[in-house]
C-alpha cells in the first residue's frame, strides 16, 4: 500500500466515485493526442502527473470513456474542463470516465487525469550507487512495451490506436530530460527546469518515453537531422565508441526502404537497471547502460547490432506498428532483418550471409523446441510472444525466404509500398502480404499461409542412389523450389526442383560427383543428408560453395561429425575475416598449438575466441605463459577477463584471484570472474565475500553476481544468514536485484521463501511477477 497521506485526502475531496467495474469497457473512440506533464520526488520515487487525452467517439451515444491505468492514485478526472464521476477497474487496469451527457462522432473529448504514484513498472528510478557503470547521476526513465505505459501515464495502452503527443517534464536543476520528437523549449520554474517536447507524427502510446538525469550529450548529423546520444555523467568517454556511426545507419536505412527518416531527430540514451537491451521509443531510443564500453573494447564489443536494431524500429514498429501483439514479428522481425543489410554494406557479403544463416538456424530451432504458428493468438501476457525465437530471428528468417522467392529488387520495392501504405497506421500480417502482392504482382497468400499460420517449417531428407537423388519432405507439405547443384569437374551444374508434394527425384549427371541441396541457403528448411559426406567431399564443396552461408553450413557438418582435423584444415585455408571469426569458435580446445598461434592473430575477435578456448582447455607451460601475457598486457578488458578465467581454472592461484578482485573495471568483469571461481572452488570464501558485497557499495554487476553466488553456496548448516539476505533483496530498489534474488531462491530451494515470494504475485512488472510465480511452483512441493 502506498504512503500518500496528503494525496489521499485531496483525492477524497474530488467529485469522484472509485469502485471496481464489472467488465472491461470497450475502446469506443479514436485517440488523437496525449498531452502529459510530469514531475518527480526522487527521494520517495514518486511521480506526479497531469495528462489530457484528446479523443473522438467512433459511435453514437457514447456515455463512458475508458483508458488504461495501473495502480496509480487518481486525484481528479475532468472531461472538457468539468469534474466527472469515474470508476477504476483494477482487474482490467482501466479507468472509466462517465460522461455528463452522451457524445457522438465528431464531438471532441478532452479527458484530463491528475494523478501520482510509485510505479512498480513503466517508470524506474535509479540512484548512482546502484548503476552498472561508473556514473555520478541518478536517473529516471520509462519503459512502456508491451503494456506498461499505463503504470505511469493513464492513456489508451494498446498498439492499434495512434496519436500525437506533447509533454512538459519538470526536473531538478542540473538534470536533462529527453523525450519524443522536437525540443520546443526549456524554461525555469523556480529552482527546477521544464523540458517541453512535442512529436507531430501519430504513434502508439507504448512508444511514449522520457529519460531524465545528469547526461552528457554526443552529436552526429545526417544533413540537417540531429543524430544525438546521451550518456550518464562519468561515462562520457564511452559514448562515441558505443554510438558513433549511427548517422550513417540512418542514411542507409532511408535509402534501403525508400522512406527518409521521418522524425525531427534521432536520439539514444543509456540507462541503468534496464529490463531489456534497448527500446525503440519513437525518435528517442532507450538503451541499456550495459552497452557502454571504452574505446579499448570496440574491436571485440560490437554494439552496432543493438543500435541498428533499435534504429530499424523507427520504420518497423514506430512508423508502422503491429495492430496487435500476435503480429509482433512485423516490429521485431524486421528490426532483426534490416541490420543484416547494413552489415553487408559496412562489413561485406560474407558477414551478411553468416548472419542470414544464423537467423534461419534460430528459426528452425524455435520450431523444433516448441512448434507453433508464427501468429499465436492465445497468450497470458503479450511479452510471452516476444522471446521464444519466433518474433525476432523467426520473422527475419521468413523474410529472407520471401526475398528468395521474389528476388531482392522486387522484395524491397514491396517493402517500400508496405511502408507507404501503413505509415502512421497499425498493420497486420495479412495486410503486409496484401501490400507485397500488390507491389510484386505475385499472389503470396500461399506463403502467408504456410510460413505464418502453420505450426512447422519444412523438414527435408536427402538420400542418394547413384545419380538419383531423392528429396523427401515431412508433413505438412510446403511449396518449395529447391536448388540442387552438382559439382562436375570443379564447376557447378545447377538444377531447380519443384517440391510441392512429399517426394521428388533428381537425376544428377554422374553417380560420384558431390552435390548440395540449397547451396546458397535460401530455403528456410532443415536439410538432413542420409549419407554423410566424406571429409574430402566436404573440402571440395567448401572450396566451391557459392557464399559464406553455404561454407559455414558445410563446416557445421564437419563439427557434427566430430571431425576436428577437417575443421582445422578449413580454418587454416580460409582468408575471409567473417568466416575465420565464425570458424575459430568451432575449433576444439584441444587444438592447443593452433590456438596459441591465434593468440597473436591480427584480428582482435579471433584473439578473444582463442583466449576463451585456451581458458577451457588443458594446461601446459605454453598455455599458462600465453594466458598470463594476455592477462597482463592485452588492451581489451574482455580478453583479460577470459585469460583470468583460464588462469584461475588451470593454476588455482588464490593470490591472483585476490589481486584481480581488488581491480575495478568498467564492467566489473574481473570481480564477477573471480567470484564465479570462488563459488566453485571455495564456497565458504565465496559466501563471505558475497555477503560483504551486499552490505557495501558495490555496483550492480557485482551485486547481482553475489546474489547468484549465495543461491548456489547456500547457508552453513543451522544458519539463515544467506536466506535472510536473499529474501531482503526481494524488496530492493533495483529490478535487477529482485530478479536475481528470485533466481537465487529457486536454487537455494527452501520453501520458507514462499511467503516472501507471494508478495510479488501481483507485482506490476511482468518479468518479476512471472519469475516469482515459477519459483513458487518449484518450491511448493518441497
Amino acid at each position: 500500500m502506498h504512503r500518500f497521506t496528503t494525496t489521499l485526502l485531496a483525492a477524497a475531496a474530488c467529485l469522484t466515485c472509485c469502485i471496481a467495474a464489472d467488465a472491461q469497457a470497450p475502446h469506443n473512440y479514436n485517440l488523437e493526442d496525449v498531452n502529459w506533464n510530469i514531475s518527480f520526488d526522487v527521494a520517495t520515487r514518486t511521480i506526479f502527473g497531469d495528462v489530457t487525452n484528446t479523443l473522438t467517439p467512433t459511435q453514437r451515444g457514447v456515455s463512458e470513456i475508458a483508458v488504461n491505468e495501473g495502480k496509480l492514485l487518481i486525484k481528479r478526472v475532468l472531461v472538457n474542463g468539468r469534474p466527472v464521476h469515474y470508476t477504476v477497474d483494477a482487474v482490467h487496469e482501466q479507468l472509466v470516465a462517465h460522461l455528463a451527457r452522451p457524445a457522438n462522432p465528431g464531438d471532441p473529448i478532452h479527458l484530463r487525469i491528475v494523478y501520482s504514484g510509485q510505479p512498480q513498472a513503466g517508470a524506474y528510478f535509479v540512484m548512482p550507487d546502484r548503476s552498472d557503470r561508473v556514473t555520478t547521476t541518478p536517473m529516471i526513465y520509462t519503459q512502456g512495451e508491451a503494456e506498461d505505459t499505463r503504470y505511469w501515464l493513464p492513456t489508451y495502452d494498446e498498439p492499434d490506436d495512434k496519436a500525437t503527443s506533447e509533454c512538459h517534464i519538470t526536473v531538478p536543476a542540473g538534470y536533462f530530460a529527453l523525450s519524443n520528437g522536437k525540443l520546443m523549449d526549456v524554461r525555469h520554474s523556480g529552482s527546477r527546469l521544464v523540458y517541453h517536447w512535442k512529436i507531430a507524427q501519430p504513434h502508439s502510446t507504448y512508444l511514449i518515453s522520457f529519460v531524465a538525469g545528469n547526461y552528457v550529450k554526443g552529436h552526429e548529423a545526417w544533413g540537417n537531422l540531429a543524430v544525438d546520444y546521451y550518456v550518464p555523467a562519468g561515462t562520457a568517454a564511452m559514448g562515441e565508441p558505443t554510438f558513433g556511426g549511427t548517422a550513417d545507419m540512418v542514411r542507409f536505412y532511408s535509402k534501403l526502404t525508400g522512406i527518409k527518416y521521418p522524425y525531427a531527430k534521432f536520439a539514444q540514451s543509456a540507462v541503468a537497471d534496464f529490463p531489456f537491451g534497448g527500446m525503440e521509443n519513437i525518435s528517442a531510443v532507450t538503451q541499456t547502460i550495459d552497452a557502454l564500453h571504452p574505446a579499448s573494447e570496440s574491436a571485440v564489443r560490437d554494439t552496432r547490432g543493438l543500435v541498428a536494431h533499435e534504429l530499424a524500429h523507427q520504420w518497423f514498429g514506430d512508423l508502422e506498428t503491429c495492430r496487435n501483439w500476435p503480429n509482433i514479428w512485423l516490429n521485431e522481425g524486421f528490426a532483426t532483418f534490416l541490420p543484416h543489410f547494413y552489415f553487408r554494406h559496412a562489413d561485406g557479403e560474407d558477414e551478411y550471409q553468416i548472419q542470414k544463416l544464423g537467423d534461419m538456424e534460430g528459426a528452425l530451432r524455435a520450431v523444433q523446441a516448441a512448434p507453433r504458428a508464427m501468429i499465436k493468438r492465445t497468450y497470458s501476457v503479450p511479452m510471452d510472444l516476444f522471446f521464444d525465437g519466433y518474433a525476432y530471428g523467426g520473422g527475419s528468417a521468413r523474410m529472407f525466404a520471401l526475398q528468395a522467392v521474389l528476388g531482392e529488387k522486387v522484395f524491397w520495392k514491396g517493402i517500400h509500398h508496405f511502408l507507404v501504405k501503413f505509415s502512421y497506421k497499425p498493420a497486420t500480417t495479412h495486410g503486409f502480404f496484401q501490400a507485397m502482392s500488390e507491389s510484386s504482382g505475385v499472389d503470396l497468400s500461399w506463403f502467408e499461409k504456410q510460413y505464418f499460420h502453420t505450426a512447422a517449417l519444412p523438414a527435408i531428407k536427402v538420400s542418394r542412389d547413384g545419380a538419383a537423388v531423392t528429396i523427401t519432405q515431412a508433413e505438412p507439405v510446403f511449396t518449395l523450389n529447391l536448388d540442387v547443384w552438382e559439382l562436375v569437374n570443379g564447376t557447378w551444374s545447377k538444377q531447380r526442383v519443384a517440391l510441392h508434394s512429399t517426394t521428388a527425384v533428381v537425376q544428377l549427371q554422374n553417380a560420384d560427383d558431390p552435390f548440395l541441396v540449397d547451396p546458397r541457403v535460401n530455403c528456410l528448411a532443415s536439410i538432413d543428408y542420409a549419407q554423410k559426406f566424406a571429409p574430402d567431399v566436404i573440402k571440395q564443396l567448401y572450396a566451391a560453395a557459392p557464399n559464406a552461408a553455404g561454407k559455414l553450413r558445410l563446416a557445421q557438418m564437419a563439427r557434427s561429425d566430430g571431425d576436428d582435423q577437417l575443421l582445422e584444415s578449413l580454418f587454416a585455408g580460409e582468408n575471409s575475416r567473417a568466416l575465420r571469426r565464425a570458424l575459430v569458435s568451432m575449433l576444439p580446445a584441444s587444438d592447443t598449438e593452433q590456438l596459441l598461434r591465434l593468440m597473436k592473430d591480427p584480428d582482435p575477435r579471433i584473439r578473444l575466441s582463442a583466449t576463451d578456448s585456451l581458458a577451457s582447455g588443458e594446461s601446459s607451460d605454453a598455455v599458462i605463459a600465453s594466458l598470463t601475457s594476455a592477462w597482463q598486457h592485452a588492451p581489451s578488458f574482455a580478453v583479460r577477463a577470459a585469460a583470468l578465467r583460464g588462469l584461475l581454472r588451470l593454476t588455482r592461484n588464490n593470490s591472483l584471484a585476490r589481486r584481480a578482485w581488488a581491480m575495478e573495471t568498467y564492467d566489473e568483469s574481473f570481480r564477477t570472474t573471480v567470484l564465479a571461481w570462488w563459488t566453485r572452488e571455495n564456497p565458504d570464501l565465496a559466501r563471505q565475500v558475497a555477503l560483504k558485497v551486499l552490505s557495501a557499495n558495490y555496483r550492480e554487476p557485482v551485486r547481482r553476481a553475489a546474489i547468484g553466488t549465495l543461491g548456489t553456496v547456500k547457508d552453513k548448516p543451522g544458519e539463515k544468514v544467506v536466506f535472510n539476505a536473499l529474501v531482503a533483496r526481494l524488496s530492493d530498489v533495483s529490478l535487477g536485484e529482485k530478479l536475481s534474488a528470485v533466481g537465487a531462491l529457486y536454487r537455494y530451494g527452501d520453501a520458507a521463501a514462499l511467503p516472501y515470494l507471494h508478495r510479488l504475485d501481483n507485482y506490476s512488472m511482468y518479468q518479476l511477477r512471472g519469475a516469482a510465480q515459477r519459483t513458487e511452483q518449484a518450491l511448493e512441493g518441497k
